[in-house]
C-alpha cells in the first residue's frame, strides 16, 4: 500500500511524523513525506521518500493557503493508495485529492487546531479552521490523535471515532543521571515551539528568586524574539541560553543532563487542556523530573507515576514553589526512580503496536470489493 504522508512542520525536528513514518515503512508501506521547506535543504537519511514544499508566505492564513494550494498539486500528480493528513493544516488539499482520487484519508489531530492558543483570541480565524474541521473530517476513514481526552473530545464534536496513538520515544538505553550542578547553575531545560502560553515568560521572571538554577531553551516560534529581549531588559544574559531547533537525539542528550523539566501551558486553551504532549515523555525517558499542568491527562499520569509536579496556573509564585519542592533531595531522586518505571510502560512500541492495527484494518479495507472502483495509478 503506497502512503503519501503531509506535514506543515519541519520534518527533520518532528519526531511524530519521523516514528509515525519509520513504522509504517518498517512494516512493509511505500511511503512518501512532504514537509514544509524553510529554505535550507535539510539533510536527512530516511527509509521512505521525503520532499520539501517552499512556500514565499512565512506564517499565517497566506502560509496556509499557499501550503496547501502546493501540496494540492503534488498529491494530484502522485501514486498512493492512502493520503495521510498531519493535523488540521494540511486536511483540506488531502481530503480534496482523497475525494477526487476516491484515496483513503488519514487524519493524524496532533492538538486541537481550532482551539489552539494562537487563533483562541481571533475568532474569525477560529471560525475559518472549524468549518476546514467539520467540511473534511466526516471524509475521512481513520482519525487518531494523541491523549485519550482529546479522542473523547473529537469524537464527540464530530461524530467520528478519533483513535489513540500517544507521541512516546522510542525506548532505549536508560540515559546517565543528571548532574545536580552543570556548568551555570541547576537547568531548568524547556524544549519545543517557543509560542504563546507556554509559561516561558513567566519562568524568566521568576529567575531572580531562583538563585543557582539557569534557564536553557531548545525551540524555535512566535516569541523568540520577545524573550531574548526580557531576558536582555532583566540582565539575564548570563542565565538564560537560546539553543534554537535541535535534532532529536541531541534533546535528549540534553534533557538528561539538566535538572527540571518545564512543560507549563495556559489553561484558557481547549488545545492545551486536553494534550498528552510529547515533551512529557520525553522527559520521562530522560530522567528528567518535570513541572507539569493540572490538566486531565498530566493528572491521570501522575496517578500512575509520580514523575512531576502538578500546578494550576503559571502564578510566579505558584512556579517558584514547585521549583523549589522539586529542588528537595529526596523528591528529585524519588522522580527520577519513577521516570524509570513509566519509561517501560509508555514507549513507542506500545503506540507502534495501534498503529500498525488500525492501518492493518485500513488495508484490508482498500484491498475489499469496494476499492475495484477505485482508480488505479
Amino acid at each position: 500500500m503506497r502512503i503519501q504522508l503531509a506535514a506543515t512542520t519541519d520534518i527533520v525536528c518532528d519526531s511524530r511524523v519521523r516514528k509515525i513514518a519509520g513504522s509504517l515503512s518498517s512494516a512493509g508501506y511505500e511511503l512518501s513525506v512532504t514537509g514544509r521547506s524553510r529554505g535550507v535543504q535539510p539533510s536527512m537519511e530516511a527509509p521512505y521518500r521525503l520532499a520539501w514544499l517552499k512556500c514565499n508566505a512565512r506564517r499565517g492564513m497566506m502560509f496556509y493557503t499557499e501550503f496547501n494550494l502546493r501540496l494540492f498539486w503534488k498529491l494530484l500528480l502522485s501514486k498512493c493508495d492512502v493520503i495521510y493528513a498531519c493535523d488540521l493544516d494540511t486536511l483540506i488539499a488531502c481530503t480534496l485529492v482523497a475525494k477526487l482520487r476516491r484515496k483513503n484519508l488519514v487524519f493524524d489531530a496532533h492538538e486541537y487546531f481550532e482551539h489552539s492558543v494562537e487563533i483562541v483570541e481571533k475568532p474569525w480565524v477560529r471560525w475559518v479552521w472549524r468549518m476546514v474541521a467539520r467540511t473534511c473530517i466526516p471524509h475521512c476513514d481513520l482519525c487518531f490523535t494523541v491523549s485519550a481526552s482529546l479522542a473523547q473530545e473529537l469524537s464527540q464534536v464530530y461524530h467520528q471515532p478519533f483513535h489513540l496513538v500517544r507521541n512516546t520515544p522510542v525506548l532505549s538505553e536508560v540515559p546517565p543521571p543528571a548532574d545536580d550542578g552543570v556548568p551555570g547553575g541547576k537547568v531548568l531545560w524547556y524544549q519545543g515551539a517557543v509560542n504563546a502560553g507556554r509559561g516561558l515568560e513567566q519562568v524568566i521572571d521568576c529567575l531572580p528568586q531562583l538563585p543557582g538554577f539557569v534557564l536553557h531553551i531548545a525551540g524555535e516560534g512566535d516569541l523568540t524574539l520577545l524573550l531574548k529581549e526580557l531576558v536582555m531588559r532583566l540582565g539575564l544574559q548570563s542565565r538564560v541560553r537560546f539553543l534554537g531547533r535541535l535534532p532529536y537525539e541531541l534533546l535528549q542528550s540534553h534533557a538528561s543532563r539538566a535538572y527540571i523539566g518545564l512543560d507549563l501551558l495556559d489553561g484558557k486553551s481547549k488545545s492545551y487542556y486536553f494534550s498528552l504532549s510529547n515533551k512529557t515523555f520525553d522527559y520521562i525517558h530522560a530522567g528528567l523530573p518535570s513541572v507539569q499542568m493540572r490538566f486531565p491527562e498530566y493528572e491521570a499520569l501522575q496517578r500512575e507515576f509520580s514523575t512531576s509536579i502538578l500546578v494550576d496556573d503559571l502564578d510566579r509564585c505558584t512556579l517558584i514553589e514547585a521549583i523549589s519542592t522539586l529542588d528537595q533531595p529526596d523528591r528529585q531522586a524519588s522522580c527520577r526512580e519513577q521516570c524509570k518505571l513509566a519509561r517501560l510502560r509508555y514507549h513507542w512500541g506500545v503506540d507502534e503496536k495501534c498503529l500498525l492495527e488500525w492501518f492493518a484494518g485500513l488495508s484490508k479495507k482498500a484491498a475489499g470489493p469496494a476499492s475495484h472502483s477505485r482508480d488505479r495509478d
